[in-house]
């Protein structure tokens, strides 16, 4: 993670950067969830999330940066006492996404992750299609 951050200073905060920063903030996040320690799990969550939003801002909403933040609003809302709001957030982005680009298997699963009152995250990002 440390090593991360230091790619993002010394690259300026480029989107790649900023997005791997992301992924191991939630990676960070998924370990400290699965050790019960639910503040860590969302402090790590929260500051992927901030990160996302600032990506879909830098980018004008691609595919890739919505998702990533639908994704993101979903492993929020497993550690948030708001997360109704959070999924609510996170599945209008889906549906958009999917009005626009059409159902691709990672846009139905995040759709369906979010509509999912009891669901659990996937243990990586990686498990979501591509």
């Amino acid at each position: 993670l440390a090593l991360r951050r230091q790619l993002v200073e010394r690259l300026g905060g480029t989107p790649e950067a900023l997005r791997d920063l992301s992924v191991s903030l939630d990676n960070v996040g998924q370990v400290a969830r699965a050790q019960g320690d639910w503040q860590q799990a969302g402090a790590a969550y929260s500051e992927s999330l901030a990160l996302r939003r600032q990506l879909v801002e830098r980018l004008g909403g691609t595919p890739e940066a919505l998702e990533d933040l639908c994704l993101s609003l979903l492993n929020v809302a497993s550690v948030s006492s708001d997360s109704n709001a959070l999924k609510a957030e996170g599945r209008a982005i889906a549906e958009g996404l999917i009005s626009r680009y059409g159902e691709t298997d990672r846009h139905t699963e995040l759709l369906a992750a979010l509509q999912d009152d009891n669901s659990d995250l996937p243990e990586t990002e990686t498990n979501l299609p591509t």
